[in-house]
């Protein structure tokens, strides 16, 4: 039986924290930079768990392999607990980043579809009736049926509500409104 005699100094926690609430980076900026925003989080990730990694030594501890942070982040933040000997807040705050990340991304992309839509409901009502009818001023998602289609409700200028569908095929929107609702407006 070994027992531990290597002094332990105090734990700076500052990069595991930074670990717990990265997922919260990926839905701040716009959908169209995605790509981008999950390579440098990448990136950003392997610095915090090197420098976590470091720290951990630093202060006495055998550190989680590092490979755990940037594959399994979860399985890194328990081990490390274990390893120090803290809570395992830093799981839940993890789990809870993770989830607001991915409720938000949801929610822009729907938004993003919604915004997409309203202009080509004021298309399609124009060609069909004219110049001088009905703009869409808001398209409210009212259902997801499918990943890539929704029911929906456009809003018009002149106080009236459509039902419309909207379908995302091959990156690009397209919007359906009954025949009987291009008669009316």
């Amino acid at each position: 039986m070994s027992t531990d005699t290597a002094q332990k100094t105090a734990l700076n926690n500052f990069y595991a924290w930074g670990i717990a609430i990265l997922p919260l980076a990926t839905s701040i900026p716009p959908a169209e930079y995605f790509k981008i925003v999950i390579i440098v989080s990448f990136i950003i990730l392997i610095a915090l768990v090197t420098a976590d990694n470091k720290t951990l030594r630093d202060s006495g501890y055998t550190p989680p392999l590092p490979v755990w942070g940037i594959i399994i982040v979860p399985v890194y933040l328990w081990k490390r607990a274990n390893v120090t000997g803290s809570s395992k807040l830093l799981i839940v705050v993890w789990i809870a980043a993770m989830g607001l990340s991915l409720a938000v991304d949801s929610f822009n992309h729907e938004s993003s579809i919604s915004g997409t839509a309203c202009p080509l409901v004021t298309k399609i009502i124009k060609e069909s009736l004219g110049a001088d009818s009905a703009q869409c001023v808001k398209v409210k998602v009212t259902e997801k049926l499918t990943d890539s289609f929704y029911k929906a409700t456009a809003s018009l200028n002149n106080g009236n509500d459509i039902n419309i569908t909207i379908e995302e095929k091959d990156n690009m929107i397209y919007v359906r409104i009954p025949p009987n609702y291009l008669q009316r407006y």
